[in-house]
This record gives structure tokens, C-alpha cells and sequence, in this order.
């Protein structure tokens, strides 16, 4: 999930979207979770894989 299909499925703009998620801290840690799960498993093991080495940097 992006911001882009969040705009396309609420009718808001994207600046609307991300005041929300600025100003509602609830609303943006459950969005960031809906985008961290909603990855493909390749996309998780890259973030995984670039978390990993950015700690061994």
C-alpha cells in the first residue's frame, strides 16, 4: 500500500493524506504497518537484506 493507491481509493488528495498521517501519529503507525505487510515477500527480503547491511556499515 502507497500513498497513491490511498488517494485512488479515498478520493483525497495527497497532500490531504499525508497531513493526516503527519498529524494523526495513530494513523500514520498503523499505515506504516499496513505498507510494511502489504510488500511482496521479495520486497521484504530486500528491506531485510538493506537493514541488515546498513547495521553491519
Amino acid at each position: 500500500m502507497n500513498k497513491i493507491i490511498l488517494k485512488n481509493a479515498t478520493n483525497l488528495s495527497i497532500s490531504t493524506i499525508k497531513n493526516y498521517l503527519s498529524k494523526r501519529s495513530e494513523l500514520n503507525k498503523i499505515y506504516q504497518k499496513i505498507k510494511e505487510y502489504s510488500g511482496t515477500t521479495e520486497q521484504r527480503k530486500q528491506k531485510e537484506y538493506n537493514t541488515n547491511k546498513k547495521k553491519g556499515a
